[in-house]
């Protein structure tokens, strides 16, 4: 899955010095930490890389470390509002974040997983890349088409749903997405999450007008299709 931003060498060695707070990481629970409003905030995960980010908003700068699999925040602005973000590891563990911004000195925050809870996950992961990579091949197994979905599509596209694919423990659902604009957009896969995805895979981020490419989800059974 593409990546946004690249960090350089200056920056990712930079944030070395930062302060460092533990934090456990639960499978699907929720966190609150503060973000400087004036430097970078530095998210990783102990054995582990993030894969995912969803949420946020255009006031809030995400920075992806491709080598390293951390995560790195900061508010565009001083604002009081609170921000959420779910994050998703390589094993396919999910955390809600709750962003607090203050004016602070700069943190790093590192995600433990206890031993107990990280039994099992990377089958948990694998079953949701087996279950991606049959619907980019179109596998008519436990293929069912949909006929309607009430997943909301961000500005300058539409959703086209097409099909549904179910396992004993995920659902799956492929979509045809189109730029309905007049100009080139670049989409994010974090614009289509919603509560109870475990992944978003596009195809294709960057669409001409009237272009099209896939969008597939898989979601827990409690998600939205």
């Amino acid at each position: 899955m593409p990546k946004r931003i690249v960090l350089g060498i200056a920056l990712c060695a930079g944030v070395q010095s930062y302060a460092l707070k533990k934090l456990p990481l639960v499978d699907h629970a929720h966190s609150q930490i503060e973000i400087s409003i004036d430097h970078l905030t530095r998210i990783a995960i102990q054995g582990d890389r993030i894969q995912q980010i969803f949420g946020g908003d255009d006031q809030l700068l995400i920075e992806n470390d491709e080598t390293s699999g951390q995560a790195f925040l900061r508010p565009l602005g001083y604002t009081s509002k609170e921000r959420y973000l779910t994050f998703i590891t390589e094993k396919g563990l999910t955390q809600d974040l709750k962003l607090i911004s203050k004016k602070k000195a700069p943190e790093s925050y590192l995600f433990v997983e206890s031993p107990e809870d990280s039994k099992g996950k990377p089958k948990k992961q694998d079953a949701i890349l087996k279950l991606i990579k049959k619907m980019i091949g179109n596998d008519a197994v436990n293929r069912i088409p949909l006929q309607k979905s009430e997943r909301r599509a961000p500005k300058s596209c539409e959703l086209e749903p097409v099909a549904q694919y179910l396992t004993d423990d995920h659902r799956g659902y492929s979509f045809l997405l189109k730029n309905t604009s007049k100009s080139p957009q670049v989409f994010q896969e974090r614009s289509f999450y919603q509560k109870g995805d475990l992944a978003v895979c596009l195809l294709k981020t960057h669409l001409n007008p009237g272009e099209e490419t896939h969008l597939f989800i898989v979601s827990d059974y409690g998600g939205k299709s």
